[in-house]
Order: C-alpha cells, then structure tokens, then sequence
C-alpha cells in the first residue's frame, strides 16, 4: 500500500545540505525526487532524523528537517547518482557508502 501523501517527480540537481545546529557538517549530493512535502537525497553521508537543515540548489536556499535517512546496500535501488562525480571522489576516499534522505521543506503555494 502506497503510503506517501503526493507524488514524487524524479529530479536529477546538485544538492548542498547543511545541518543548521553545526554549520561544519555540509555534504554535497544529488536530489532524486520532489514533491509538495518534501525532497529525496542521495548523500554519502548519514542524517539524523529530526534535524533542521539548509538545502541549496542552484540559486536557491530552502530550510527544512530530515524526515528519515537510511542506508541504501549496493544496488538496492538503481541510481543514476552513483555514476557522477562527487560519488567517485568518495569512493576514492574509501567511503563507498550511500544514504538517502528524506527532507521536509515547506512548499508554499
């Protein structure tokens, strides 16, 4: 059964999360989906549900809390995200890990 209140459109930006309570910890991403509650992130980097965050996306910066974070296995979900960039300078630091957020961000309409 389908649990989510809206429908998430696939999207494919660069992401820059930054938790508010420690402006040190900022992580680079991709956003994978977007709907009207929320934004779904790959990040290799693990979030603690609860925490208020900043998103900056291009020329945009919207506040938020981390809704949920999990770790995906390798390969549990096909990604596009793996193959770019920022994804090969972590594995080249030993990090070969992922996890995807979930993010709360008010949409007004």
């Amino acid at each position: 059964m389908e649990k989510r209140y809206g429908y998430r459109q696939p999207v494919a930006f660069q992401v820059r999360v930054t938790a508010t309570a420690n402006p040190g910890v900022t992580v680079s991403g991709e956003t994978l989906d977007i709907s009207e509650s929320g934004i779904g992130v790959c990040l290799p980097l693990l979030l603690t549900p609860g925490s208020l965050v900043q998103l900056e996306i291009a020329d945009s910066v919207m506040y938020g809390f981390v809704a949920h974070s999990h770790e995906w296995a390798p390969m549990s979900e096909p990604s596009f995200v793996r193959n770019k960039s920022w994804s090969g300078e972590s594995e080249s630091r030993g990090q070969t890990r992922f996890f995807y957020g979930g993010f709360s961000v008010p949409v007004s309409k």
